[in-house]
């Protein structure tokens, strides 16, 4: 049992009873020790101002005129709000805030409950370090709006830069599932324009308005075997599958990382490990596989390694 079920639990107590209650019944009762009792009840006087008497007789619940006690309505421990304000941090160091308005609010509240427990939260995120590295310094102003049409179901309408053709393009969607990928905030949604599922990165969005008309939901069978089948953000189903033998130097890193739920790793005699995965664009792919050097070789199939020899001999070219 945790603190705040033991405060609730001696609140029952307290308040079910007209006359006081002596220490050693609250002990029996509680089935803790009587310094837990007695360190309980400090806490709920000094931190929550709880209306707990004390006499010869014991202890009894005493509100004063006109109070109304009640419990913080979020019950979290010490660690929990630890581990939200690493949480905050890390979103911090995402190099845009979203829903900063509402984090504010929040980082203020927890901090004021960690200097209850005489703890310095000022001091401790001091001592977080979020690194991100080629992070896009994007902000996203209709992240709010986004979140509200997700939950409430409702579609969006939107001005989209398509930046693979620097064309702008006003785009009528059904939101499925907001996505942090590499740092960087995505919208899964149903296209009215398109009749297809298609992803959306949220800085390239202007101009969103939610609509009255509610979504088209899409089932997440479908949606796990659109987005989840091919390597990348911008997936769809499979056209291939990708082969890559990384050096046996790279191997070491490699065999700890998940490139796609699906990859299959074959282990070489020379120490060297053969990486498949399955792809639809080579884009992506071929930018991650190509940041290893001459580490990581593109074995099949042909046109995806012929891919990689075009955009190594460009590369070479621009050097010259």
């Amino acid at each position: 049992m945790d603190k705040w079920e033991r405060f609730r639990q001696l609140q029952k107590i307290l308040e079910a009873r007209r006359h006081p209650v002596p220490l050693k019944t609250l002990s029996e009762l509680m089935e803790c020790d009587p310094s837990t009792i007695k360190r309980l009840i400090k806490d709920m006087r000094e931190k929550h101002d709880a209306p707990v008497a004390s006499s010869k007789a014991g202890y009894a619940w005493r509100p004063r005129p006109g109070q109304v006690f009640e419990l913080p309505g979020t019950w979290l421990g010490q660690e929990e709000l630890l581990a939200l304000m690493v949480l905050d941090q890390a979103l911090s160091g995402m190099g845009s805030r979203v829903m900063e308005k509402e984090f504010a609010a929040l980082r203020k509240k927890v901090r004021e409950l960690l200097q209850k427990d005489a703890v310095d939260g000022e001091d401790f995120i001091k001592r977080l370090r979020v690194v991100s590295s080629r992070q896009r310094q994007a902000e996203f102003p209709f992240f709010t709006q986004i979140v509200i049409a997700l939950q409430q179901r409702l579609q969006l309408r939107f001005q989209y830069l398509t930046r693979s053709r620097n064309v702008q393009e006003v785009r009528t969607v059904s939101p499925q599932r907001l996505v942090l990928y590499r740092d960087n905030w995505y919208l899964d949604a149903w296209c009215h324009d398109r009749k297809a599922l298609r992803t959306f990165a949220l800085d390239a969005i202007s101009a969103c308005d939610p609509l009255p008309e509610s979504c088209q939901d899409i089932d997440d069978k479908t949606l796990d075997a659109h987005y989840g089948g091919s390597y990348g953000i911008f997936s769809g189903e499979p056209t291939g599958i990708a082969e890559v033998r990384f050096s046996s130097d790279a191997a070491r890193w490699v065999r700890s990382e998940s490139w796609h739920p699906e990859q299959q790793m074959v282990e070489q005699e020379d120490g060297s490990l053969l990486l498949r995965i399955p792809y639809s664009q080579s884009t992506e792919l071929l930018r991650d596989v190509l940041a290893w050097g001459k580490d990581a070789v593109i074995v099949g199939p042909p046109s995806l390694r012929q891919e990689a020899v075009n955009i190594l001999k460009q590369t070479l070219q621009a050097y010259e």
